[in-house]
């Protein structure tokens, strides 16, 4: 029946505090690049830590008409 569901988990969205965005090195590779180790010594992603790497965001966004000139 519509309009019946009982019995039925709802889903709710998680907010995750990572960034969406992968960093260059996972961008590059394109692999996944997952939140960091809470251990690491720093704030590196999961693929970075294992590999030894600095991790590096861009900070400009690409998305959006291109400027014309």
């Amino acid at each position: 029946m519509p309009g019946n569901d009982v019995g039925l988990p709802k889903l709710v969205p998680t907010l995750s505090p990572f960034k969406k965005l992968a960093c260059v090195f996972c961008r590059g590779r394109k692999i996944a690049c997952g939140p960091p180790d809470p251990e690491g010594p720093d704030n590196a992603c999961n693929q970075c830590q294992r590999r030894s790497r600095t991790c590096e965001f861009v900070s400009e966004k690409r998305r959006g008409a291109r400027p014309t000139s």
